[in-house]
């Protein structure tokens, strides 16, 4: 018998904007930004990042994808009209890749 892991709903914080005024948010259930244009999530290796991004991907009918995939393939069909949900760029940074980034 194959056990399905459990994906516990993520709890985050929504930081300010501005770099100069640091303030976080209370916390709220990641599901409540799917509403959002767009989101960054940030988090300490092993936070669970890459788990909850999955999770939202296949809760939204959305597509998950690393971030190099991204920027390094071509665009795919399957990724038209769906929402992406790019992970790994803290790896992106840490590969000295953040120039990518800034574009």
């Amino acid at each position: 018998m194959t056990r399905q892991p459990i994906v516990v709903s993520r709890s985050v914080r929504r930081m300010s904007e501005r770099i100069d005024s640091p303030r976080e948010s209370p916390p709220e259930h990641l599901q409540n930004y799917r509403s959002s244009s767009a989101w960054v999530l940030l988090g300490e290796p092993g936070a669970g990042k890459t788990t909850a991004l999955e999770a939202e991907a296949k809760a939204t009918d959305g597509h998950y994808l690393r971030l190099t995939e991204f920027i390094d393939g071509p665009p795919e069909e399957c990724w038209r009209h769906r929402t992406l949900f790019l992970d790994g760029l803290d790896e992106m940074r840490a590969s000295g890749h953040a120039s990518v980034l800034q574009k």
